[in-house]
């Protein structure tokens, strides 16, 4: 038996579907980097970047594919080809609600003619605006009242925005809300929040927080709503003009989403904006039982000015100290911290943090440095000497030209881990010598370094220039 993909005429309920009887049904899935073409009294798909087609899945013998190839006039209409599809089944778990994805390659039939340019269709063929569609909300919308202004019309409390609503303006019949692979970002500069930038998905984009997966707060709504739904959002190639289809749900109806049709560059968002996706994922969250807090981390992807070195690393090997959220003001985890609380650019990841070098990591944070980890290391005795090694990692790589600043002792060393000419570490190395390798000579030499450490460090964060408003 061969796995064989259909989106047209072969679908359950349409009008050739007669031809697959006896073979086995999988279940819907989702073809990406495919369009989804109208052909007329059918439909054809074509490579095309950036796609999604949703369809069905069946097992198939070699008679039914010949049949079919006789049916779909292959190599004439259309190629036979192997392609790879995404199903989708049920959460991980209530806590960490991570939808299980798997792919596998199956037949598809690929629509011959390029010289044509069909209508493109966003949503699974056969489908009506009347019919029902999980719409997968990851940015603003995650707010209920918020969503509620697009679909019932009004002016929206959070920004001050009047919207038009849904024609049809019936309140959605279900919700829930789950973790799709992907990633969101921030970019352009929207007008309904301050000129700043507004979040967007990328399917393929995996982001270190939440395990590679984005927080979604999924309604269900008729197609003919969502659609509306993307012309208030902006529908044009730089805003939301792409429909993306993002999973199956359990109950077979497909979910999806709108973003851009290009990643743009990133936009720092407006804070009541950042706000408003963590306080409404958060209440989300607590309704479903969801342990993860998808709200902060929602909030520091969409806050992260280089998300690839600001995130949780996730290159950690057994033995590694764990990482652990903590304020960059106070270094204390949010439970415990004093600070402003609604500021989630305080919150960063740490793995290694020694309270003796708090003071010199603080000023390289509010210096716009960002580190994730400080460690005062050891005290390392030779026959004549006492050193010390301490180091302070930062999130991102560093290319600025910045100072080395000299202490009174007998030998002080700051060295740079390097990498492609810049550096993402520093290292202080502080060196007494001692004339008798006795004991007491060792202990006290040992506390002498480590308070020299301690202090070419403060020495150190104050004399680096400060990076924020070189951003």
């Amino acid at each position: 038996m061969k796995k064989m993909f259909v989106y047209g005429t072969l679908m359950d309920g349409q009008l050739a579907h007669n031809r697959l009887n006896g073979a086995n049904r999988i279940g819907k899935a989702i073809l990406r980097d495919y369009e989804l073409l109208d052909l007329g009294d059918f439909p054809g798909i074509q490579p095309h970047v950036g796609g999604s087609v949703v369809g069905e899945l069946y097992e198939v013998d070699d008679d039914m594919i010949t049949s079919i190839d006789s049916y779909e006039g292959e190599g004439t209409l259309y190629d036979r080809e192997i392609v790879r599809v995404f199903t989708y089944g049920d959460k991980l778990s209530d806590q960490f609600p991570v939808v299980y994805e798997n792919s596998c390659r199956v037949y598809a039939y690929i629509y011959k003619d390029q010289s044509d340019h069909p209508k493109k269709l966003d949503f699974m063929w056969g489908t009506t605006e009347d019919d029902y569609v999980w719409y997968a909300a990851y940015g603003s919308n995650i707010d209920e009242d918020r969503f509620n202004c697009y679909i019932e019309g009004g002016r929206c409390s959070a920004n001050g925005k009047y919207y038009d609503g849904c024609k049809d303006k019936s309140k959605w019949i279900e919700e829930d809300a789950a973790l799709y692979s992907g990633s969101v970002y921030s970019s352009n500069n929207s007008s309904s929040w301050n000129g700043k930038g507004v979040a967007f998905y990328d399917e393929n984009e995996r982001s270190n927080f939440m395990k590679g997966n984005a927080f979604m707060r999924l309604y269900k709504i008729r197609r003919g709503q969502m659609e509306d739904i993307q012309i208030q959002e902006g529908k044009s190639p730089n805003w939301y003009g792409r429909v993306v289809a993002v999973g199956i749900h359990t109950d077979e109806i497909p979910v999806y989403t709108i973003t851009a049709e290009h990643k743009g560059a990133y936009s720092e968002p407006d804070l009541s904006y950042i706000n408003l996706i963590r306080d409404a994922s958060r209440k989300v969250c607590e309704k479903y039982g969801i342990t993860v807090d998808c709200g902060l981390e929602t909030a520091l992807i969409l806050m992260a000015r280089n998300p690839r070195y600001e995130e949780k690393p996730s290159d950690k090997k057994d033995g590694d100290h764990p990482y652990r959220l903590l304020c960059m003001n106070c270094l204390r985890e949010e439970k415990n911290c004093t600070c402003k609380r609604d500021d989630p650019y305080r919150y960063r990841y740490y793995q290694e943090i020694d309270e003796e070098m708090f003071d010199a990591v603080r000023i390289f944070n509010q210096k716009g440095y960002f580190t994730h980890a400080c460690c005062q290391g050891s005290v390392k005795y030779y026959e004549n000497k006492v050193r010390y090694n301490s180091y302070v990692a930062f999130s991102e790589y560093i290319d600025e030209d910045l100072p080395v600043i000299g202490i009174d002792s007998e030998f002080v060393r700051i060295k740079r881990r390097r990498k492609n000419n810049s550096f993402n570490a520093i290292y202080i190395e502080c060196e007494y010598k001692i004339g008798k390798t006795n004991a007491e000579a060792q202990e006290e030499k040992a506390h002498m370094v480590q308070e020299a450490a301690k202090k070419a460090w403060l020495m150190t964060a104050k004399a680096w220039p400060d990076r924020r408003n070189a951003v």
